[in-house]
């Protein structure tokens, strides 16, 4: 569904879009919706208006878990269950860049405000984060362990947060590499996380409902 983020109310309903239920998406530009499904090894590409097909892009093996748009560059990144991470043209049908760290499915994905470093955390507790230009590792954090479900860099991109399965807030300086704390948050097991602007406050979401 298109929902009006102002008042909640629900703008268009795309059926029969997809194969299978819809993991995540990402709108682009006002052009194109992308939209990824765990029963597909492929981007689906709509039309954001009336919801038709405008093009399936190849790139991964394995179904899709995670997108995150770049709106600088206007390119996709994806993350799939066989832990690859892609970097996509979304004017071409396939892929660019290939990322490989993640032992099993990447689960979340987050660009630095710059648009040159990503970070990447999943089902294996591991958080990595990746240099784009270059296409290769920058650093790799062995924490938190427990599975990672969304990480978040700060607006100056020298410190990366990281939710985890085991109910802590994670937060590492991506410079030294260094873990500079671990802050249990008390509301169960974390799953969303969002910055709230540049006040450096942090919205975080736990299975207990808070």
């Amino acid at each position: 569904r298109a929902v009006d983020a102002s008042t909640g109310r629900t703008l268009r309903t795309f059926e029969r879009a997809m194969e299978g239920p819809p993991q995540r998406s990402a709108l682009l530009d006002d052009e194109l919706l992308a939209v990824a499904s765990l029963r597909r090894r492929q981007l689906t590409l709509l039309d954001p208006e009336s919801g038709a097909l405008v093009r399936l892009a190849n790139g991964h093996s394995s179904p899709i878990r995670t997108l995150a748009h770049v709106p600088a560059t206007g390119e996709l990144l994806s993350g799939d269950v066989e832990g690859f991470v892609r970097v996509w043209d979304p004017a071409r049908t396939g892929g660019l860049t290939l990322l490989r760290g993640h032992e099993n499915d990447v689960w979340a994905l987050d660009l630095a405000a710059d648009g040159r470093l990503l970070a990447s955390g999943g089902r294996d507790g591991l958080v990595f984060v990746w240099d784009l230009a270059r296409g290769e590792l920058a650093r790799a954090f062995a924490e938190p362990g427990a599975p990672v479900d969304d990480v978040e860099f700060d607006a100056t991109g020298r410190h990366l947060h990281a939710t985890c399965r085991d109910g802590a807030l994670y937060t590492f300086d991506v410079r030294s590499g260094a873990l500079t704390s671990a802050t249990p948050v008390g509301i169960g097991a974390l799953y969303g996380l969002a910055r709230v602007g540049t006040s450096g406050e942090l919205l975080v979401v736990g299975d207990e409902g808070v």
